[in-house]
C-alpha cells in the first residue's frame, strides 16, 4: 500500500507529504499506509512582522568616492528581496555597493510579498539653512554631501 497524507484529520488524502500555502492555525495530520495509521496535531504560528536594520559606510572625502549599504532582515518569511529605489528594482543580495551620498528608499520584501520600508542616508546629508551664504558654502565645499531643501 502506498503511504498517504492528510492535513484535515483524514477527510482527504494525498500522496505527497508536503502541504503549502497554509495559514496559521491547528492542523490534524494523518499518515496512513501498510495497514498503519498515525495522527499528530500540529500548530502553525504566524511569522513575526518583517523588519530590518541597515549599516552604511559613508563615501570618503575624495571626489567620486562611493559608499555601501548592508541590510539585515528579521521576521517575515525568507527568502527576502532588497531594493534601494522604493521597490522599482529588487535584488537577492542585501548589500549595495558603489553608492553616492544621498537618501535611499529601502524596501525589504519577504517571500509572501510582505514589505517593510525605510529611508536611509548614505554619507553626509545636510539640510539647507535658508541663509544664501551658508547654503552656497555647503553646496560648493561639501564634497560627497547631499544638500536637501527643508
Amino acid at each position: 500500500f502506498p503511504v498517504e497524507y492528510s492535513i484535515d484529520n483524514g477527510v482527504t488524502f494525498q500522496s505527497c507529504p508536503q502541504f503549502t500555502g497554509l495559514a496559521a492555525g491547528v492542523y490534524n495530520i494523518v499518515v496512513r499506509g501498510n495497514g498503519l495509521c498515525a495522527v499528530r496535531t500540529v500548530t502553525l504560528g504566524q511569522p513575526s512582522g518583517l523588519t530590518f536594520t541597515v549599516v552604511t559606510t559613508s563615501p570618503g572625502c575624495l571626489p567620486n568616492a562611493l559608499g555601501t549599504l548592508t541590510i539585515t532582515a528579521t521576521g517575515g518569511v525568507a527568502p527576502f528581496r532588497f531594493s534601494i529605489d522604493n521597490g522599482r528594482t529588487f535584488q537577492a543580495s542585501p548589500v549595495f555597493m558603489g553608492l553616492a551620498a544621498g537618501i535611499y528608499r529601502v524596501v525589504v520584501e519577504d517571500v509572501n510579498g510582505n514589505a517593510a520600508r525605510q529611508n536611509v542616508a548614505v554619507g553626509a546629508v545636510i539640510q539647507t539653512t535658508g541663509n544664501p551664504t551658508i547654503d552656497f558654502i555647503l553646496a560648493k565645499y561639501c564634497s560627497n554631501c547631499v544638500v536637501i531643501q527643508p
